[in-house]
């Protein structure tokens, strides 16, 4: 064996005994990679149980409320500034939608009552109504207007399928009625008291309707 071969079996017999250290040491601690994964994420969250939600914009203005209060439980969206501008509420099991000026007055309902009747409110900026639709206890709709004092000054509405529309004073009494009924039109003028003054011949009476 020439010295040029026994220096090349001392090399290898070196890199392979350090080869071999690299190796152990490897299985023995874990690959650095290994080492480096990060832990497995928690279980994702599926339920959130609370009393109050905020939603904040990034100026920490209230944007939104979902909560409960007094055992009633209601949605409000807020505008930039905070004032609410719509609520949605179930208050005694009654659901109902309110829409809001800048102000925060409230312009519009919309209600079901707990006996199933819907009914739409129109307000003022002073927040009185001025306007109602909804249905009655016959199931046919109806639609008031009213003056800044809440007197109703007209109703339209349908009385057996006929059409009926009344005319209120001051007070909010009925003072002229006219309509149709069972086809035939019907004109009726009344005094204060709900009493016929005048009415066409052969009108059919329906004094105060709709």
């Amino acid at each position: 064996m020439s010295s040029r071969q026994f220096k090349l079996i001392v090399v290898l017999v070196v890199a392979s005994s350090l080869a071999g250290g690299a190796l152990s040491d490897w299985l023995l601690r874990g690959s650095p990679a290994i080492a480096a994964m990060p832990p497995p994420p928690p279980p994702a969250i599926t339920v959130i149980e609370a009393q109050e939600f905020r939603l904040v914009d990034a100026e920490g203005n209230l944007r939104a409320w979902l909560g409960i209060v007094n055992e009633c439980s209601g949605l409000v969206l807020c505008d930039s500034t905070g004032n609410p501008r719509a609520r949605f509420s179930i208050v005694d099991g009654c659901p109902g939608l309110a829409l809001c000026d800048s102000a925060g007055n409230i312009r519009a309902q919309f209600v079901v009552s707990d006996e199933g009747k819907p009914y739409i409110t129109l307000a003022d900026g002073a927040e009185k109504p001025r306007a109602q639709l909804g249905i009655g206890d016959d199931g046919e709709p109806g639609l008031s207007f009213l003056d800044a004092a809440g007197k109703e000054r007209a109703e339209f509405s349908l009385l057996g399928g006929d059409p009926g529309l009344a005319l209120g004073d001051a007070d909010g009494k009925p003072r002229i009625s006219l309509g149709l009924f069972d086809g035939n039109p019907y004109l009726s003028l009344l005094s204060a008291a709900g009493k016929v003054i005048w009415q066409p011949q052969n009108s059919p009476n329906r004094a105060g309707s709709p």
